[in-house]
């Protein structure tokens, strides 16, 4: 069996992390959480920003901001 590398747990932490802060918002104000963010999303934009090194996760996030900004 595979072992679980540490670019899986970095996801799976980095989306955790990501449905926190959508609970949090949730707790806070319901109506701004999901008018405003959608955990689906960010948890796919979350998993699409992690590469194999870091400076490959940092230049393909930028660019996600950048996409999403602009959008």
């Amino acid at each position: 069996m595979r072992k679980i590398g540490l670019r899986n747990i970095k996801t799976a932490i980095a989306v955790l992390i990501t449905l926190l802060i959508s609970f949090i918002l949730q707790l806070i104000s319901p109506d701004f959480s999901y008018t405003w963010y959608s955990p689906f999303f960010a948890s796919i934009a979350t998993v699409y920003s992690m590469q194999s090194s870091t400076s490959k996760s940092i230049t393909l996030a930028k660019i996600r901001s950048f996409g999403s900004i602009t959008g």
